[in-house]
């Protein structure tokens, strides 16, 4: 079940991006985010256990996705599209247009997940990563 994250969640997210990432967001970045009402966390709960979540930064009529992540032993198991499926349902009823995120390139798990809900390849960031390249996605919500 997916669910909108409050300031009660930063120590279990925290956990959580530790399980993900080699380099988690510090505690105070997470305070400061979570505190900062353009910014919402999604978390995805299974058997009160949160598995996977997404970060969005809100401004006027788009979304930038800024974290996403799913704990490595539920990874391959769909569990990242129904995060990134059901805020993009939420994001299109609230009246956004669009959604744009970025990641590594060597990340082809996620760039076919992207890809696979619609996402664009739009641009590239040279080195952003540690010299490894950032590809910068986009999702159009308006009808056409």
């Amino acid at each position: 079940m997916l669910k909108e994250g409050t300031i009660k969640d930063i120590l279990k997210v925290h956990e959580l991006e530790k399980e993900i990432f080699s380099q988690p967001t510090s505690l105070d970045t997470l305070k400061r985010e979570f505190e900062n009402s353009a910014i919402k966390y999604y978390l995805y709960e299974e058997n009160n256990q949160i598995i996977g979540f997404c970060s969005i930064i809100l401004s006027l009529n788009y979304a930038e996705i800024i974290n996403f992540g799913v704990l490595p032993s539920f990874q391959g198991k769909g569990i990242g599209k129904i995060i990134l499926s059901s805020i993009i349902q939420k994001l299109k009823q609230e009246g956004f247009e669009k959604i744009t995120l970025e990641t590594k390139k060597t990340n082809t798990r996620a760039i076919s997940l992207y890809k696979s809900l619609g996402f664009k390849e739009m641009g590239k960031r040279k080195g952003y990563y540690e010299g490894i390249d950032a590809l910068v996605f986009m999702l159009s919500l308006k009808e056409d």
